[in-house]
């Protein structure tokens, strides 16, 4: 487990990771969280498959979910899975 703090940042080490956020003074389901995917050349979303949110929790090919949880979202992440042009 690595515990990052607001601008901090880490190599890593897999393809399959799993991001808990946590929520602090606020009922996690007052919150809209989401995922955008990014394109490495244009720094822009290619399309509806690279936003990740309430309504739409994973992408067409299962590289990213988004879950609820009791205190705030799980985002799984399968870099294996990311198209080539998406910056990783």
């Amino acid at each position: 487990m690595i515990e990052l703090t607001l601008g901090a940042n880490t190599a890593l080490n897999t393809t399959q990771l799993t991001v808990d956020i946590q929520v602090f003074g606020f009922s996690a389901a007052e919150l809209d969280f989401s995922v955008y995917r990014l394109a490495q050349q244009s720094q822009k979303v290619r399309g509806d498959d690279d936003m990740i949110f309430y309504g739409q929790p994973q992408d067409q090919a299962r590289s990213l979910s988004l879950s609820s949880t009791a205190v705030g979202v799980c985002l799984m992440m399968d870099l294996s899975r990311q198209a080539p042009e998406v910056a990783c």
